[in-house]
């Protein structure tokens, strides 16, 4: 297979929206590095990676003026515009593909956005056929756009959906919610929120139960409410994690903000 027809059938497979189609191109110790996004992906979680960017961005791509031929491969322009019809017009952006060959597959593909000049292509793919960008791998073809998107939908979930004061709620179930799998909500919850599922969801139910607590100071009479309204199973777990995440226990935190709202009343007399 000559490198024209390669770069055709990459092309129509991305528009296609065809995984296997791109597979079929690729070598098995494939790697394809966005330099957009600073990071690589290889082997096994190629698949989910390009079935991610084809959910995330529906471009429709046009090959911009002729293939350039490399050392080790090719070198083409495109234009990602927001349909076939609209490739007359102004695209949403531009950018070239650098595949570098091995028995006629494509062992890595460095994507870069640009609208560069032949000269520039020319030297951008002998760097990138002597070193494959810088490999920061992804996890489980979980890309920087893919992780992006979970991240926000995971802060709605929290912040309008308040999906921690579900006592049932699971990470299958919210991954669910979120159109990810538990894989990799698991990795955005560590990389973003520096927590755990359960550590993360009780710091919100913890938070909520303050706002109540320090609306109603006596509250700590009632922590069976308190706790089952924050989203806690039991009063006893509530107490514990309370105590460990505010560092004093709910009896001592409205007793704390007693002691404030009576400091505050003396300082308005004076």
């Amino acid at each position: 297979m000559d490198v024209d027809a390669i770069v055709k059938k990459y092309i129509d497979a991305w528009n296609k929206r065809e995984v296997a189609g791109l597979l079929e191109l690729m070598h098995p110790g494939a790697a394809y590095y966005d330099a957009f996004w600073a990071e690589t992906c290889v082997g096994r979680d190629l698949a989910q990676y390009f079935q991610d960017a084809m959910d995330e961005e529906s471009f429709w791509y046009e090959q911009i003026g002729s293939a350039i031929k490399t050392k080790r491969g090719v070198v083409f322009r495109y234009g990602a515009y927001q349909s076939a019809e609209l490739t007359n017009g102004e695209a949403e952006h531009y950018g070239a593909e650098i595949l570098v060959l091995t028995d006629g597959k494509i062992l890595t593909v460095t994507d870069i956005y640009c609208s560069a000049d032949s000269a520039y292509l020319e030297e951008v793919a002998e760097l990138a056929e002597r070193r494959h960008g810088l490999p920061s791998h992804t996890n489980s073809g979980l890309g920087a756009l893919k992780a992006a998107r979970i991240k926000d939908g995971l802060s709605i979930s929290f912040k309008k959906d308040h999906v921690y004061l579900d006592p049932n709620i699971t990470m299958s179930a919210l991954a669910d919610k979120l159109g990810c799998t538990i894989e990799q909500l698991s990795i955005v919850i560590e990389n973003q929120f520096h927590a755990e599922f359960r550590d993360l969801l009780d710091a919100q139910r913890i938070d909520h139960a303050k706002g109540l607590l320090q609306n109603d100071p006596d509250g700590w009479r009632a922590l069976d409410l308190v706790s089952s309204s924050a989203g806690f199973r039991s009063t006893k777990e509530f107490i514990e994690r309370f105590a460990e995440i505010v560092g004093v226990t709910p009896k001592q935190f409205c007793r704390q903000q007693q002691m404030t709202h009576i400091s505050q009343e003396d300082s308005s007399l004076t």
